[in-house]
């Protein structure tokens, strides 16, 4: 994988420049490019195991966005993010920053009681209290799925009703517990399962991962 050059973390950086944790953000990461390389790689290891599924697997019984995701997919597997962001990465950046300045705008109350619509439309993870490391890993895996929407739709494969927010992300939420169940350790595993006040993402927590695992292992030895 090719480093990330400083430009596009500039310009990213700038476009979101309304989101008030955005300045610092970037900033850690054009000061920490290689460990960036590394989340990124990261989220590549999910998607390569999601390719490697079989499209009748059994585990799509306990791992329905897995399952929705494989769908839809059919044969074709997800490019890495590098391949994914050649002609699709500008056009994702812009899909990204209204939902996050309307998570924005959610955390700081300017919208006292949000409606589940807002709920479903807002990506919070920007403005999480967290470590800076953590919200540059959550904030690139939020621009990866809206790239990886703008290239699937080049292919012709979107769901009914269109791309919605975490139909990438939670399927592979369920990609790292199933490598975890298989015994391994995902890169991304202490950002997606440590929690805000741990310096993590807080998408899943402890008791989610155990369930899960709990419900793959029998199907993995079946």
């Amino acid at each position: 994988m090719g480093m990330v050059e400083d430009r596009t973390i500039e310009v990213a950086g700038r476009f979101l420049g309304k989101l008030e944790k955005a300045p610092r953000v970037s900033q850690w990461a054009l000061n920490n490019k290689e460990r960036l390389e590394e989340h990124l790689a990261g989220y590549d290891e999910l998607i390569a195991r999601f390719n490697k599924l079989p499209s009748d697997s059994s585990l799509f019984e306990v791992m329905p966005k897995t399952k929705k995701l494989k769908e839809i997919m059919g044969d074709t597997p997800i490019p890495t993010l590098n391949e994914l962001a050649e002609g699709n990465f500008a056009a994702g950046l812009i899909e990204t920053r209204k939902p996050m300045l309307h998570g924005q705008r959610i955390k700081s109350g300017e919208i006292a009681e949000p409606t589940e619509e807002d709920k479903s439309y807002a990506i919070g993870t920007p403005s999480m209290e967290t470590s800076d490391e953590a919200l540059a890993v959550g904030t690139a895996g939020h621009l990866a799925e809206r790239t990886f929407f703008q290239w699937a739709r080049k292919q012709k494969l979107e769901p009914d009703g269109s791309w919605k927010k975490d139909d990438l992300l939670q399927a592979l939420d369920e990609m790292l517990i199933l490598m975890e169940a298989e015994g391994k350790i995902p890169h991304l595993r202490n950002f997606f399962v440590g929690q805000n006040s741990e310096g993590g993402l807080g998408w899943l927590n402890e008791q989610k991962v155990y369930d899960l695992k709990d419900k793959i292992k029998p199907l993995l030895w079946s």
